[in-house]
């Protein structure tokens, strides 16, 4: 998938002055790297395009029963599963996901709409790629990450390894954080503008 991936963008890229993905440069350095290297444009990280909120961020509007539900589980005890926005397992291999969590007796949630994200973010995750991007991004939280093992060891809360696992989504948490509070996101916006205004 990646050379294909390279080959589009750089066609692409031929047609361009700049090249703008909405990533994080220090999540994905290595990528970005490769296709500078390919691509004959600048190329600025200007992501997430999730819009930024703090988590810790109280309301005082009711919560649905899944947040109470959540509120009410031990810290780092509940598998995050969403069935994503674009494209998505078929319902018969999302009912085998489904089917294989519940057997395996942890809590999890299934997160079927887009704009309940910022409600898990930081949160460990598995996942299955279907197309183009998010074969990179499963890469990258599976391999590069250390996110993924087998699912038990990973939600026991005990288990020396799940411990560690679970403290990556906080690290690339705080990656994110940084790099959108006055970070590299907006010197690389404001490096944008000022080449464009030239």
């Amino acid at each position: 998938m990646w050379p294909f991936l390279l080959q589009v963008v750089s066609q692409l890229a031929n047609k361009a002055q700049y090249a703008l993905f909405t990533t994080i440069g220090a999540l994905e350095s290595q990528v970005i790297e490769a296709l500078q290297a390919e691509v004959p444009v600048p190329i600025f990280t200007v992501g997430p395009t999730i819009p930024f909120s703090d988590t810790e961020f109280k309301t005082n509007q009711p919560s649905p029963n899944y947040l109470s539900w959540l509120d009410d589980q031990p810290k780092d005890s509940v598998l995050y599963i969403s069935k994503g926005s674009f494209m998505s397992v078929s319902k018969e291999q999302l009912d085998e996901i489904i089917a294989g969590v519940h057997s395996s007796s942890c809590r999890w949630i299934l997160v079927a709409v887009w704009m309940e994200f910022n409600q898990f973010a930081g949160v460990p995750f598995l996942t299955f790629p279907i197309v183009t991007d998010q074969f990179t991004n499963s890469k990258q939280i599976v391999e590069d990450c250390e996110i993924v093992l087998l699912l038990q060891s990973f939600m026991d809360l005990d288990n020396h390894q799940g411990k560690k696992m679970r403290r990556r989504p906080m690290e690339i948490r705080k990656t994110c954080q940084e790099a959108i509070e006055g970070g590299s996101i907006q010197v690389n916006i404001d490096k944008f503008i000022r080449d464009i205004s030239r």
